[in-house]
């Protein structure tokens, strides 16, 4: 198998979770976190703390090796087919 058939498979997957990604999660960031910040506020039970910059560099970094851990299985998977 050559290695850039193996690369532009690679690449691809990590570019399909990437929009699969911004499709789903960052609407609902927006809705929940952004747009209903007030109205959730009167429903919460708990109280916590609004996260930091920091918080989110933290959240994206463990989302990006979550997307490299799953294209390297995908990749793996439909070179051993």
């Amino acid at each position: 198998m050559k290695s850039t058939f193996f690369l532009e498979n690679i690449t691809g997957a990590y570019i399909e979770q990437i929009i699969w990604y911004t499709a789903f999660a960052f609407p609902l960031f927006f809705i929940f976190w952004i747009i209903g910040k007030k109205y959730f506020k009167k429903i919460r039970i708990q109280e916590t703390e609004r996260a930091n910059l920091n918080h989110f560099k933290h959240d994206l970094g463990f989302s990006a090796s979550t997307f490299l851990i799953f294209r390297n299985n995908g990749c793996l998977h439909s070179l051993l087919r």
